[in-house]
C-alpha cells in the first residue's frame, strides 16, 4: 500500500469517524447506529438487511434499549438476539395499510382504447390493475405510546414500488406519476406530490426514500417535474 493511499485511507476514517465510530444518517440508536443496531445485522438474523431496519418496536424505545443491555449488549449470543427481536419488534412494514381505491380505478382507462394491438391492450389493462396492489397510507394507530418507527411521517396517500421496498421513493414517485395521471388516479397524484413537499418543509429536502436511514441522501431533483407534470395533465392552478 503506498503512503498517498494510506493518507486517503485516513483522510476518510477521520472526515466520516465520530468518536472512533461511523456517523449514521439519523441519530436512532435503533435504526440508524449503535451497538443494537451493528449486533443485529452483523448476526445475520434475515436473509435482507432491509428487514430488521423496517420494524417498528412493540415496546417505547427506552425498554427496548434496556432489554438490548440486558442480553449482553453488544457481546449477545445470536439465539439471544433472535428472541430479543421477536418479543420487541413487530412485522415490518406493519405502520402501513394497503388502501383500497374503489370506484377511482376505472376498469379500463381511456388510453387504452387507442391501443390498436390486442396484445399490447391486454398487456396494459393488467398492468393497470396493478394500482390496487401498490397504493398505502400511514397507520401509526398501532404502534404504542413511545414505540418507534423508521418511518418518516407522511400525512397522505402515496405509491409504493412493492416487494421489500414498502415506502415510497422520490423518483419512482415521478416515473409512477406518469402512469397514475393516465389511469385517472388524480387524487393519489396529487397527494403523492404532498407527500414529498411535506418532506422538504419538513427536513429541507426530498430523502432517497421515505425512511430515517435515508436522510442523509437523495435522487435525482424532478420534484418539480411532477408539478409540472401534473399541471399540465389537470391544469390545477389552486395546487401550484
Amino acid at each position: 500500500m503506498t503512503m498517498r493511499l494510506t493518507r486517503k485511507i485516513v483522510a476518510i476514517v477521520v472526515v466520516l469517524g465520530v468518536g472512533g465510530r461511523c456517523k449514521g444518517p439519523c441519530d436512532s440508536p435503533i435504526y440508524c447506529q449503535g451497538e443494537l443496531l451493528h449486533a443485529v445485522q452483523m448476526a445475520r438474523l434475515f436473509a435482507d438487511d432491509k428487514t430488521f431496519v423496517d420494524k417498528p418496536t412493540l415496546k417505547p424505545e427506552a425498554q427496548v434499549l434496556a432489554a438490548f443491555a440486558r442480553i449482553g449488549g453488544a457481546n449477545a449470543s445470536r439465539p439471544a438476539l433472535e428472541q430479543f427481536v421477536a418479543e420487541n419488534f413487530g412485522q415490518e412494514g406493519s405502520e402501513l395499510r394497503a388502501v383500497d381505491v374503489g370506484g377511482e380505478l376505472a376498469a379500463s382507462p381511456g388510453f387504452l382504447e387507442r391501443v390498436v394491438n390486442p396484445v399490447v391492450r391486454a398487456f396494459g389493462r393488467e398492468v393497470h390493475g396493478y394500482w390496487g396492489q401498490l397504493i398505502r397510507e400511514q397507520d401509526t394507530t398501532r404502534l404504542c405510546a413511545g414505540c418507534v418507527s423508521s418511518m418518516l411521517p407522511l400525512a397522505r396517500r402515496f405509491v409504493v414500488p412493492g416487494g421489500r421496498f414498502r415506502e415510497t421513493y422520490y423518483w419512482d414517485t415521478y416515473f409512477a406519476l406518469e402512469g397514475m395521471l393516465r389511469s385517472g388516479l388524480v387524487d393519489l397524484s396529487k397527494s403523492s406530490i404532498g407527500d414529498l413537499l411535506d418532506l422538504v418543509d419538513m427536513y429541507g429536502f426530498v430523502p432517497n426514500g421515505a425512511r430515517v436511514y435515508y436522510l442523509d441522501r437523495s435522487q435525482p431533483p424532478v420534484l418539480t417535474l411532477m408539478v409540472k407534470l401534473y399541471y399540465e395533465f389537470t391544469h390545477d392552478v389552486e395546487f401550484v
